[in-house]
């Protein structure tokens, strides 16, 4: 395969991983401040309290991801911490308990948004320089087109089925994710310098 062709397969691969990102993502997090209304009936001060803390957390794990990435590299790093993400969304979603639903909340934030960096630089890395703008480019057009037809879709489902079907559906998606990061860049030559060098 030519470097085109080479190009064109990681760039759809890309695209297909952020597509299932966004696609499971858009299903639920525009409406979790819904689930918390209508559940545990949140005031809204403590509504946004909660979603500060999940930036806070998320914050903090970014400091973190460097060391656990030099130790096992990018990619495991990034499956380890999507796959862990979804017991706490199982949490987050079915926990009778708003505290334990909270933590699964901000666990489940962080694992999932604290690795983007450090995978968002391997993506970069895999591509030739010339072509990491439109691949980055075609890479935010994935997410958003799919975030935006989840969200459509998610409010008829939330009528139809109930949230618990919802979190069920993006808990499949999000484990599609590892398994489709793992699969495709398990052989990228970054990651197998990183994993020798632990």
């Amino acid at each position: 395969m030519g470097a085109a062709g080479e190009w064109r397969r990681t760039a759809a691969q890309l695209v297909l991983i952020q597509a299932v990102v966004g696609f499971g993502a858009g299903l639920l997090i525009p409406f979790v401040d819904v689930l918390y209304k209508v559940r545990f009936g949140l005031p809204d001060p403590l509504l946004g309290a909660l979603f500060a803390a999940s930036s806070v957390v998320t914050a903090l794990g970014t400091l973190v991801v460097p060391v656990v990435a030099q130790r096992l590299g990018k990619v495991r790093a990034a499956v380890i911490s999507q796959a862990l993400s979804i017991p706490f969304l199982l949490l987050m979603g079915f926990s009778a308990q708003l505290a334990w639903s909270a933590v699964g909340f901000l666990v489940r934030t962080a694992l999932m948004n604290m690795v983007a960096p450090a995978l968002s630089a391997l993506f970069m890395e895999l591509v030739p320089e010339r072509r990491r703008a439109l691949t980055s480019g075609l890479v935010v057009l994935g997410w958003n087109v799919a975030w935006a037809v989840s969200a459509f879709l998610s409010g008829r489902l939330q009528v139809a089925v109930g949230f618990a079907t919802i979190f069920l559906i993006t808990a499949s998606f999000y484990a599609l994710v590892p398994a489709l990061t793992y699969g495709f860049f398990r052989h990228a030559r970054e990651a197998r310098e990183e994993e020798r060098a632990a």
